[in-house]
């Protein structure tokens, strides 16, 4: 009887010993946690240093640390909050910084949780909040409204920067990788065999995006997307107001403002696409290497998106509504930093220029999407002849005529 008593003692000393030790540990997390209302933000985080560091500071947040003061005292006031009697306020600047180094890493609640002493939940709460902040403030400043100056000056730049005159804008759609949203059956499974929200685009000659159209299904196709998206009603409407033709070759015709796209897209009267089939003549086997070096714009667009917002590197884990919101804030991310801390004309001529040496694949294996105009098919011609008879890029020529 007294054996059996003294093990039970010790087997509740042993229990109440665990249970000691594990609120120990549980004391010790929400210590670490709770820090945030007893710490300055010098302490938190290493924000103080990085700011005097003007590479490390772009290499963590992505940006520069003025580009990051604008963007802070564009947001502030929308995702400012109050403190409270027993709690201080997280401060619109660490808000903006969590979200920037969740869009720079892709990283987990959890991580960033740790890295700032703030909750997950709430590293949720504020990331949403101010993705839908950034796109609200930055939408109209960094996606202006179109008008006639607007596109000549696009023009401008694309026949500078490309050698394709009066092109004002490369069309092409991304996959955003997601997670499987619950009960959506295959509508988000795209012919890549992965899950994903669409992202279509018009991006300028200096790979800024001039109008974006997210969260289509991924089992649509760029053409499908393009079709019912916001954007095409305005083309197909002609209320983009895009400048009247402009003479381009020596003959006087007038050629109309176009914008270019792949064998993906239908051929319009303001939409150039590569001709199709295998036995081209060489006009059009010039015409379609020139359209690709034009086209490529959306492309690089994209890449240098995905490269400096390592959340596209992996599927959102998100819901579809927080997914749109996190893309849309990283296109107006995207705009904002190439425009103050990007090198327009250097980083597009040097970094992303075709040089004769890269192979120009697939420009002749292309497929006809439906039947075009007979004014679209002649507008495409006088473009060719233009490319080949008066604006001539010599490397492509002699690489055509091979």
């Amino acid at each position: 009887m007294c054996r059996m008593c003294h093990n039970g003692s010790s087997h509740t000393m042993v229990v109440e010993k665990k249970v000691a030790e594990k609120k120990k540990e549980n004391d010790t997390v929400s210590s670490h946690l709770s820090k945030q209302t007893r710490c300055c933000k010098k302490c938190r985080t290493i924000f103080e240093n990085l700011k005097h560091d003007d590479e490390k500071f772009f290499n963590y947040a992505r940006m520069t640390y003025s580009s990051f003061e604008e963007l802070l005292t564009l947001v502030q006031d929308i995702i400012y909050h109050s403190s409270l009697n027993y709690r201080e306020a997280i401060g619109p600047e660490e808000i903006l910084l969590v979200t920037l180094r969740f869009l720079a890493t892709g990283g987990s609640y959890h991580s960033l949780g740790y890295s700032f002493r703030i909750a997950p939940s709430t590293v949720g709460l504020l990331v949403f909040e101010t993705c839908e902040a950034i796109w609200d403030t930055l939408q109209h400043q960094r996606f202006p409204e179109f008008t006639q100056e607007l596109w000549k000056e696009k023009a401008r730049r694309f026949g500078e920067l490309w050698n394709f005159k009066c092109c004002v804008g490369a069309i092409d759609g991304k996959h955003v990788r997601v997670q499987k949203p619950s009960f959506s059956g295959s509508l988000f499974l795209n012919y890549k065999n992965f899950f994903s929200i669409q992202l279509q685009a018009v991006v300028d000659g200096d790979l800024m995006f001039t109008a974006t159209d997210v969260g289509d299904f991924g089992v649509n196709s760029d053409g499908s997307v393009f079709k019912n998206s916001t954007f095409v009603q305005c083309f197909l409407n002609n209320s983009l107001n895009l400048p009247p033709p402009k003479c381009m070759d020596v003959s006087g015709t007038k050629i109309p403002y176009c914008f270019v796209a792949d064998e993906a897209y239908p051929l319009k009267d303001n939409l150039m696409r590569p001709y199709g089939g295998r036995n081209l003549d060489n006009p059009k086997r010039i015409f379609n290497p020139r359209l690709s070096r034009a086209r490529k714009c959306v492309e690089c667009a994209f890449g240098i998106s995905t490269a400096k917002w390592k959340i596209f590197q992996r599927p959102l884990k998100l819901n579809v509504n927080n997914s749109i919101k996190v893309i849309m804030a990283a296109c107006a991310l995207h705009n904002f930093v190439r425009a103050r801390d990007g090198k327009l004309k250097d980083s597009a001529t040097s970094q992303n220029k075709i040089s004769p040496k890269t192979p120009l694949t697939n420009i002749e294996a292309l497929a006809q999407t439906g039947r075009a105009s007979n004014t679209a098919s002649q507008i495409r011609e006088h473009f060719t002849n233009y490319f080949v008879n008066e604006n001539l890029v010599e490397w492509i020529n002699r690489l055509v005529s091979v």
